[in-house]
Protein backbone atom coordinates (compact mmCIF):
# COMPACT_ATOMS: atom_id res chain seq x y z
CA UNK A 1 0.00 0.00 0.00
CA UNK A 2 2.82 2.35 1.01
CA UNK A 3 4.88 1.54 -2.12
CA UNK A 4 2.02 2.24 -4.19
CA UNK A 5 1.49 5.57 -2.68
CA UNK A 6 5.18 6.73 -3.41
CA UNK A 7 5.18 5.41 -6.85
CA UNK A 8 2.44 7.33 -7.86
CA UNK A 9 3.54 10.50 -6.16
CA UNK A 10 7.18 9.65 -8.13
CA UNK A 11 5.74 9.06 -11.46
CA UNK A 12 3.67 12.38 -11.07
CA UNK A 13 5.40 15.80 -11.79
CA UNK A 14 6.67 16.63 -8.28
CA UNK A 15 9.63 18.87 -8.09
CA UNK A 16 12.56 16.51 -8.54
CA UNK A 17 14.79 17.22 -5.40
CA UNK A 18 10.96 15.83 -4.00
CA UNK A 19 10.85 12.68 -5.87
CA UNK A 20 14.99 12.16 -4.80
CA UNK A 21 13.73 12.68 -0.83
CA UNK A 22 10.61 9.79 -1.55
CA UNK A 23 12.94 7.54 -3.72
CA UNK A 24 14.95 5.80 -0.64
CA UNK A 25 11.41 4.91 1.18
CA UNK A 26 9.84 4.06 -1.92
CA UNK A 27 12.80 1.19 -2.68
CA UNK A 28 12.70 0.54 1.22
CA UNK A 29 9.55 -0.36 0.71
CA UNK A 30 10.19 -2.76 -2.09
CA UNK A 31 12.63 -4.56 -0.50
CA UNK A 32 10.09 -5.37 2.78
CA UNK A 33 7.84 -6.52 0.52
CA UNK A 34 10.43 -8.63 -1.68
CA UNK A 35 11.19 -10.56 1.54
CA UNK A 36 7.95 -10.96 2.44
CA UNK A 37 6.84 -12.74 -0.65
CA UNK A 38 9.57 -14.80 -0.20
CA UNK A 39 8.81 -15.89 2.86
CA UNK A 40 4.99 -16.51 2.15
CA UNK A 41 6.68 -18.71 -0.88
CA UNK A 42 8.50 -21.05 2.15
CA UNK A 43 11.39 -20.76 -0.13
CA UNK A 44 15.09 -18.24 0.52
CA UNK A 45 17.02 -16.21 -1.41
CA UNK A 46 19.65 -18.96 -1.51
CA UNK A 47 17.14 -20.58 -3.48
CA UNK A 48 16.58 -18.47 -6.11
CA UNK A 49 18.92 -18.55 -9.18
CA UNK A 50 18.80 -14.79 -10.67
CA UNK A 51 19.45 -15.69 -14.83
CA UNK A 52 20.58 -12.11 -14.86
CA UNK A 53 21.56 -11.34 -18.54
CA UNK A 54 22.06 -8.79 -21.19
CA UNK A 55 19.95 -9.14 -23.71
CA UNK A 56 20.45 -11.73 -26.48
CA UNK A 57 23.11 -12.85 -24.80
CA UNK A 58 21.39 -16.75 -24.56
CA UNK A 59 19.09 -16.41 -21.60
CA UNK A 60 16.66 -18.57 -24.02
CA UNK A 61 19.25 -21.10 -24.84
CA UNK A 62 20.78 -21.12 -20.98
CA UNK A 63 16.60 -21.93 -19.79
CA UNK A 64 16.41 -24.71 -22.44
CA UNK A 65 19.64 -26.35 -21.14
CA UNK A 66 18.17 -26.20 -17.76
CA UNK A 67 14.57 -27.54 -19.05
CA UNK A 68 16.19 -30.16 -21.10
CA UNK A 69 18.92 -31.76 -17.67
CA UNK A 70 15.88 -31.20 -15.14
CA UNK A 71 13.28 -33.56 -17.17
CA UNK A 72 16.62 -36.13 -17.47
CA UNK A 73 17.15 -36.21 -14.26
CA UNK A 74 14.28 -36.58 -13.21
CA UNK A 75 13.46 -39.44 -15.58
CA UNK A 76 10.92 -37.33 -17.25
CA UNK A 77 12.38 -37.14 -20.92
CA UNK A 78 10.65 -38.50 -23.73
CA UNK A 79 12.76 -35.81 -26.30
CA UNK A 80 13.72 -32.17 -26.53
CA UNK A 81 11.40 -30.03 -24.14
CA UNK A 82 9.07 -27.54 -25.94
CA UNK A 83 8.96 -24.32 -25.89
CA UNK A 84 5.96 -24.50 -24.11
CA UNK A 85 6.93 -26.65 -21.80
CA UNK A 86 10.52 -24.80 -20.94
CA UNK A 87 8.05 -21.89 -20.61
CA UNK A 88 6.10 -23.66 -17.97
CA UNK A 89 8.82 -25.07 -15.87
CA UNK A 90 10.68 -21.82 -15.99
CA UNK A 91 7.67 -19.07 -16.11
CA UNK A 92 9.07 -16.30 -13.86
CA UNK A 93 10.45 -12.85 -15.04
CA UNK A 94 12.54 -11.70 -11.81
CA UNK A 95 10.00 -8.09 -12.24
CA UNK A 96 7.06 -9.29 -13.20
CA UNK A 97 6.84 -12.56 -10.06
CA UNK A 98 8.57 -11.38 -7.47
CA UNK A 99 7.83 -7.56 -7.35
CA UNK A 100 4.94 -7.27 -9.67
CA UNK A 101 4.39 -4.36 -12.70
CA UNK A 102 6.99 -2.31 -14.76
CA UNK A 103 8.80 -0.72 -12.80
CA UNK A 104 7.69 -2.72 -10.12
CA UNK A 105 3.67 -1.78 -9.30
CA UNK A 106 1.87 -2.45 -6.44
CA UNK A 107 2.01 -6.29 -5.18
CA UNK A 108 -1.75 -7.05 -7.14
CA UNK A 109 -0.02 -6.97 -10.52
CA UNK A 110 2.75 -10.01 -9.05
CA UNK A 111 2.49 -12.48 -12.17
CA UNK A 112 4.34 -15.05 -10.09
CA UNK A 113 3.56 -18.58 -11.64
CA UNK A 114 4.77 -21.87 -9.56
CA UNK A 115 7.61 -23.09 -11.63
CA UNK A 116 8.69 -26.77 -12.20
CA UNK A 117 9.51 -29.08 -8.68
CA UNK A 118 12.27 -31.13 -10.82
CA UNK A 119 14.32 -27.55 -9.42
CA UNK A 120 14.53 -29.73 -5.98
CA UNK A 121 17.15 -31.69 -7.37
CA UNK A 122 19.27 -28.56 -7.98
CA UNK A 123 18.78 -27.19 -4.42
CA UNK A 124 16.53 -24.45 -5.31
CA UNK A 125 12.68 -23.16 -6.14
CA UNK A 126 13.09 -20.71 -8.80
CA UNK A 127 15.18 -19.70 -12.03
CA UNK A 128 13.94 -16.86 -13.02
CA UNK A 129 15.33 -14.52 -15.71
CA UNK A 130 16.09 -10.56 -15.48
CA UNK A 131 17.83 -7.56 -17.80
CA UNK A 132 18.50 -5.66 -15.17
CA UNK A 133 22.14 -4.27 -13.40
CA UNK A 134 22.98 -6.18 -10.27
CA UNK A 135 20.83 -5.49 -7.70
CA UNK A 136 22.84 -6.40 -4.00
CA UNK A 137 19.30 -5.18 -2.09
CA UNK A 138 17.56 -8.11 -3.62
CA UNK A 139 19.73 -10.41 -4.47
CA UNK A 140 22.59 -10.22 -1.78
CA UNK A 141 21.93 -13.63 -0.91
CA UNK A 142 20.94 -15.05 -4.43
CA UNK A 143 22.85 -17.23 -6.90
CA UNK A 144 23.64 -15.28 -9.93
CA UNK A 145 24.44 -16.23 -13.17
CA UNK A 146 25.22 -13.64 -15.91
CA UNK A 147 25.49 -14.69 -19.23
CA UNK A 148 26.75 -11.83 -21.52
CA UNK A 149 27.65 -11.54 -25.50
CA UNK A 150 29.98 -9.13 -27.55
CA UNK A 151 28.95 -5.98 -28.27
CA UNK A 152 28.68 -6.24 -32.04
CA UNK A 153 27.15 -9.54 -32.06
CA UNK A 154 24.83 -8.41 -29.48
CA UNK A 155 23.98 -5.29 -31.76
CA UNK A 156 23.41 -7.50 -34.61
CA UNK A 157 21.01 -9.55 -32.59
CA UNK A 158 19.00 -6.81 -31.67
CA UNK A 159 18.85 -5.02 -34.42
CA UNK A 160 17.07 -7.92 -35.96
CA UNK A 161 14.72 -8.88 -33.28
CA UNK A 162 13.86 -5.72 -32.13
CA UNK A 163 14.85 -2.72 -34.32
CA UNK A 164 14.11 -4.23 -38.19
CA UNK A 165 10.74 -4.61 -37.99
CA UNK A 166 10.03 -2.33 -34.95
CA UNK A 167 7.84 0.07 -37.69
CA UNK A 168 5.33 -2.77 -37.98
CA UNK A 169 5.17 -3.39 -34.34
CA UNK A 170 5.00 -0.94 -31.73
CA UNK A 171 7.13 -1.14 -28.73
CA UNK A 172 6.64 1.39 -26.49
CA UNK A 173 9.26 4.36 -26.27
CA UNK A 174 11.71 2.70 -28.74
CA UNK A 175 9.00 2.66 -31.67
CA UNK A 176 10.30 6.30 -32.49
CA UNK A 177 13.62 5.46 -32.53
CA UNK A 178 13.04 2.94 -34.93
CA UNK A 179 12.70 4.91 -38.46
CA UNK A 180 16.44 5.82 -37.67
CA UNK A 181 18.09 2.30 -36.99
CA UNK A 182 19.51 1.47 -40.03
CA UNK A 183 21.38 -0.97 -38.94
CA UNK A 184 23.39 -2.82 -36.23
CA UNK A 185 25.41 -0.15 -35.47
CA UNK A 186 22.60 2.24 -35.00
CA UNK A 187 21.24 -0.20 -32.87
CA UNK A 188 24.35 -0.24 -30.47
CA UNK A 189 24.78 3.74 -30.79
CA UNK A 190 21.20 3.24 -29.50
CA UNK A 191 22.19 0.80 -26.81
CA UNK A 192 25.11 1.47 -26.15
CA UNK A 193 24.61 3.69 -22.04
CA UNK A 194 22.70 0.32 -21.63
CA UNK A 195 25.04 -2.00 -22.19
CA UNK A 196 27.60 -0.77 -20.67
CA UNK A 197 25.91 0.01 -17.24
CA UNK A 198 24.69 -3.88 -17.78
CA UNK A 199 28.60 -4.93 -18.40
CA UNK A 200 30.47 -3.11 -15.59
CA UNK A 201 27.92 -3.60 -13.39
CA UNK A 202 28.57 -7.89 -13.19
CA UNK A 203 32.22 -7.34 -13.80
CA UNK A 204 32.70 -5.08 -10.75
CA UNK A 205 30.43 -7.27 -9.03
CA UNK A 206 32.34 -10.51 -9.63
CA UNK A 207 35.50 -9.05 -8.07
CA UNK A 208 33.92 -9.28 -4.31
CA UNK A 209 30.65 -11.98 -4.84
CA UNK A 210 33.39 -14.79 -6.24
CA UNK A 211 31.32 -17.72 -5.63
CA UNK A 212 27.71 -16.26 -5.40
CA UNK A 213 27.76 -14.77 -8.94
CA UNK A 214 29.07 -16.75 -11.99
CA UNK A 215 29.75 -14.92 -15.26
CA UNK A 216 29.40 -16.76 -18.60
CA UNK A 217 30.02 -15.66 -21.97
CA UNK A 218 27.46 -16.10 -24.73
CA UNK A 219 30.32 -17.23 -26.98
CA UNK A 220 31.91 -19.84 -24.75
CA UNK A 221 27.83 -20.82 -23.46
CA UNK A 222 27.83 -21.72 -27.35
CA UNK A 223 31.15 -23.31 -28.07
CA UNK A 224 31.56 -25.30 -24.94
CA UNK A 225 28.22 -26.26 -23.99
CA UNK A 226 28.84 -29.20 -21.76
CA UNK A 227 31.84 -27.73 -19.78
CA UNK A 228 29.77 -24.59 -19.07
CA UNK A 229 26.93 -26.67 -18.10
CA UNK A 230 28.53 -28.82 -16.02
CA UNK A 231 30.54 -26.01 -14.60
CA UNK A 232 26.61 -24.29 -13.69
CA UNK A 233 25.91 -27.69 -12.18
CA UNK A 234 28.63 -27.92 -9.25
CA UNK A 235 28.79 -24.17 -8.94
CA UNK A 236 24.85 -24.51 -7.61
CA UNK A 237 26.35 -27.80 -5.35
CA UNK A 238 25.60 -30.87 -7.35
CA UNK A 239 27.79 -33.56 -9.23
CA UNK A 240 26.29 -33.30 -13.13
CA UNK A 241 25.25 -36.82 -14.68
CA UNK A 242 27.69 -36.66 -17.69
CA UNK A 243 25.48 -38.49 -19.87
CA UNK A 244 22.85 -36.45 -19.09
CA UNK A 245 24.59 -33.26 -20.03
CA UNK A 246 25.65 -34.30 -23.23
CA UNK A 247 21.85 -35.35 -24.35
CA UNK A 248 20.41 -32.09 -22.62
CA UNK A 249 23.03 -30.02 -24.56
CA UNK A 250 22.04 -31.91 -28.22
CA UNK A 251 18.42 -31.41 -26.99
CA UNK A 252 18.98 -27.59 -26.82
CA UNK A 253 20.97 -26.60 -29.49
CA UNK A 254 20.52 -24.00 -31.73
CA UNK A 255 19.01 -26.29 -34.59
CA UNK A 256 16.48 -28.29 -32.60
CA UNK A 257 15.16 -25.33 -31.12
CA UNK A 258 14.59 -23.73 -34.49
CA UNK A 259 12.76 -27.14 -35.46
CA UNK A 260 10.80 -26.51 -32.32
CA UNK A 261 10.05 -22.97 -33.53
CA UNK A 262 9.14 -23.89 -36.58
CA UNK A 263 6.70 -26.58 -35.69
CA UNK A 264 5.08 -22.99 -34.20
CA UNK A 265 6.51 -22.87 -30.83
CA UNK A 266 6.57 -19.70 -29.09
CA UNK A 267 10.39 -19.74 -27.33
CA UNK A 268 9.01 -15.90 -25.89
CA UNK A 269 5.24 -15.56 -26.01
CA UNK A 270 5.16 -11.89 -25.63
CA UNK A 271 7.75 -10.99 -28.47
CA UNK A 272 6.88 -8.36 -31.22
CA UNK A 273 5.59 -10.74 -33.52
CA UNK A 274 5.27 -14.63 -34.01
CA UNK A 275 6.61 -14.72 -37.26
CA UNK A 276 9.80 -13.55 -36.65
CA UNK A 277 12.15 -16.38 -35.17
CA UNK A 278 13.63 -15.71 -31.65
CA UNK A 279 16.64 -18.46 -32.83
CA UNK A 280 17.53 -16.44 -35.88
CA UNK A 281 21.11 -17.34 -36.30
CA UNK A 282 23.49 -17.30 -32.97
CA UNK A 283 26.63 -17.51 -35.12
CA UNK A 284 29.37 -15.87 -33.34
CA UNK A 285 31.34 -13.43 -35.54
CA UNK A 286 28.08 -12.46 -37.26
CA UNK A 287 29.06 -9.02 -37.03
CA UNK A 288 31.92 -8.77 -39.76
CA UNK A 289 28.89 -8.73 -42.42
CA UNK A 290 27.39 -5.88 -40.98
CA UNK A 291 29.78 -3.35 -39.38
CA UNK A 292 32.68 -1.24 -41.43
CA UNK A 293 36.01 -0.41 -39.99
CA UNK A 294 35.53 2.65 -39.54
CA UNK A 295 32.05 1.95 -37.00
CA UNK A 296 34.85 -0.62 -35.63
CA UNK A 297 37.22 1.82 -34.63
CA UNK A 298 34.53 4.50 -33.42
CA UNK A 299 32.83 1.97 -30.97
CA UNK A 300 36.46 0.37 -29.41
CA UNK A 301 37.20 3.94 -28.74
CA UNK A 302 33.90 4.52 -26.77
CA UNK A 303 34.10 1.07 -24.89
CA UNK A 304 37.67 2.38 -24.16
CA UNK A 305 36.52 5.56 -23.05
CA UNK A 306 34.50 3.64 -20.54
CA UNK A 307 37.03 1.41 -19.28
CA UNK A 308 36.10 -1.90 -21.53
CA UNK A 309 38.61 -3.17 -23.42
CA UNK A 310 37.39 -5.48 -26.33
CA UNK A 311 39.94 -7.84 -26.03
CA UNK A 312 37.47 -8.98 -23.09
CA UNK A 313 35.33 -10.59 -25.02
CA UNK A 314 35.39 -13.11 -27.65
CA UNK A 315 34.39 -11.71 -31.52
CA UNK A 316 35.54 -14.56 -33.46
CA UNK A 317 34.66 -17.99 -33.56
Amino acid sequence: MVTGILKTLLINKLPRSVKAGLRPAYRYGLGVRYKRFLVRLQTQPENLLILSTIARSGTHYAMFLFANYLKLITGNSDGPATPEEMNTMLPNVWHKAYLGGRPFGHSGTRGYREPTPYLAHLGLHDITRAHYEYMPSYWGRSPILHLYRNPFDYAVSIYHYKFKHMGDFPMGEEQGVASAVAGPADALDIRFDDYVKMYLSYRSAARGLRSQLLRISYEDLRRYPEACLRMIIRWLGREPEPSQIQTAVYYSSIKTVNQLEGAGGLIHPDRIDPKIKFARDGSIGQWKEYFTNKEVTHFKKRFADVDIDLDEFTLDS
